[in-house]
């Protein structure tokens, strides 16, 4: 996988206010995408959510297919860490956070899987 930052994303008409896009993540051949996506990303959150999309590539640029997945963590700094692992991340290791399974030192999740 590979970060991309300079894509043509083509924003969604009505994409919430309050989501700011953090960035964007493609395979090696640049067939599959993923839109990063943060809620209340800011260093006092009470609760930073990172949210997943799907994108399909089009003749315009990529557009958002679909949400995948979104996550809702303690605070800023657990968000901030998957934000930076979550570019190598096993299937098998979103799988576990996904699931409460990934714990931190104080035996607290690090994130809420929100359907």
């Amino acid at each position: 996988m590979m970060i991309e930052e300079n894509v043509r994303l083509l924003i969604p008409e009505g994409f919430e206010d309050d989501l700011e896009i953090i960035t964007t993540i493609f395979n090696e051949t640049k067939e599959v995408g993923f839109a990063i996506v943060g809620e209340d990303m800011h260093p006092d959150s009470k609760q930073p959510i990172i949210r997943i999309y799907l994108l399909a590539n089009v003749d315009s640029g990529w557009m958002f297919q679909e949400e995948l997945q979104a996550f809702a963590f303690w605070n800023y700094e657990k968000a901030q860490s998957f934000l930076s692992n979550l570019p190598t991340m096993s299937a098998l290791e979103i799988l576990m956070i996904m699931n409460s399974h990934e714990e931190t030192e104080n035996m607290e999740p690090t994130a809420d899987f929100l359907s």
